[in-house]
């Protein structure tokens, strides 16, 4: 049994336990781990990646979308889990009031979540105003919020099923938030169809742009055109538009700003020389020392063979995130890759090792 310091303050308990945790036929997590770490890991998530969110859409320039009846009900979501929590904050307070002990955790942790529920909502809102139709950074936190939730409804179904339920308001507030929050990841992975009228009138423009983040990770919007491709050969104008963002209209100015700071740096590189560094043989055309410079004059030389800016350190000036990004995304994989056969060999571990406790216990139990 593993104890932090001030465990009985801040826990109900110890917060790691092994026996009830590894070496028991009903494993379980302690109510501490439930009521931090499970919590705390989605909550921690979006606060924390909310700020590069939003200085990402702040660079973005699209139309506004109106606010629709999908748009709405995410939002009015957020802001019922946001008010069970409230709720939670409330029964801790009562309870304190009539001199029960309440640990600090059941004050910490709905506060937790209500602020994030609440950066959430704005933050959902903020995405709208940016013209994003589909959020995958949104569904992370969901399915990360859904997968903590599932692990706390069957513990606490199966606490109820064995002991009872002692506390009938906090089972029937989490039996009020499980469901919203497995309605909310649902929801989030969907697009709004009123929004896709206008955008769908053009049939040569790509569905890419209005298709879900799960239909561009498994590519189903393109299943369209497969299928039109196998009923007959495909012509030049059965293929859709360039993305905006993939166009040269976008592509090229984006480039052509880097390079341009190139230019300049190279240039002004050329063009202020420290006098000390000064070849003898340069030929001088024009020289002019501003007032205030200590020993330092700008010489104008026009020399022959002037350097070129670089390509190279323009297109890493203006790709080198999206590269970084790539290839973070690409060690993920390739180390995925190579711990699946420990992941695979764990479980027949662990099955190994509670049929050896088994017998283990059956001999001394004969004997």
């Amino acid at each position: 049994m593993f104890y932090r310091p001030n465990d009985e303050y801040f826990c109900d308990g110890a917060f790691w336990d092994n026996n009830q945790t590894w070496y028991t036929e009903d494993p379980d997590f302690t109510n501490c781990f439930q009521k931090t770490v499970l919590l705390w890991i989605p909550c921690a998530y979006l606060i924390v990646f909310s700020p590069f969110r939003v200085y990402k859409l702040s660079k973005c320039h699209k139309t506004p979308l109106n606010f629709s009846r999908l748009n709405g009900i995410k939002s009015a979501l957020a802001g019922w889990i946001a008010f069970l929590a409230v709720l939670e904050i409330g029964r801790s307070v009562y309870f304190l009031g009539t001199g029960v002990i309440v640990p600090i955790v059941d004050f910490v942790s709905p506060l937790i979540l209500s602020l994030t529920m609440v950066t959430c909502i704005v933050l959902l809102q903020y995405e709208r105003r940016k013209g994003v139709y589909t959020s995958g950074f949104l569904l992370i936190f969901w399915l990360l919020l859904s997968v903590a939730g599932v692990m706390l409804f069957q513990s606490k179904v199966r606490t109820a099923i064995r002991m009872g339920i002692d506390d009938l308001m906090a089972f029937t507030t989490f039996s009020l938030c499980f469901p919203a929050v497995l309605l909310g990841f649902i929801l989030s992975a969907l697009v709004d169809g009123r929004q896709i009228e206008d955008y769908n009138h053009d049939k040569h423009r790509s569905p890419e742009m209005m298709s879900s983040i799960l239909s561009r990770l498994t590519f189903w919007w393109f299943t369209r055109m497969v299928i039109k491709g196998f009923k007959h050969s495909l012509v030049l104008d059965d293929l859709w538009y360039l993305n905006q963002k993939d166009s040269c209209a976008a592509v090229v100015p984006h480039l052509e700003k880097h390079w341009k700071k190139e230019l300049e740096r190279r240039k002004s590189k050329q063009r202020k020389v420290h006098i000390s560094e000064l070849p003898l043989k340069a030929e001088v055309i024009e020289m002019e020392a501003s007032e205030g410079d200590k020993g330092e004059v700008i010489i104008e030389s026009y020399n022959h063979t002037k350097t070129p800016g670089r390509l190279f350190r323009a297109m890493v000036s203006a790709y080198l995130p999206s590269v970084l990004f790539t290839a973070l995304l690409k060690l993920i994989y390739d180390v995925m890759q190579f711990i699946s056969p420990l992941l695979l060999n764990t479980p027949r571990s662990l099955a190994i090792h509670a049929v050896w406790m088994n017998y283990r216990r059956n001999f001394w139990t004969i004997s």
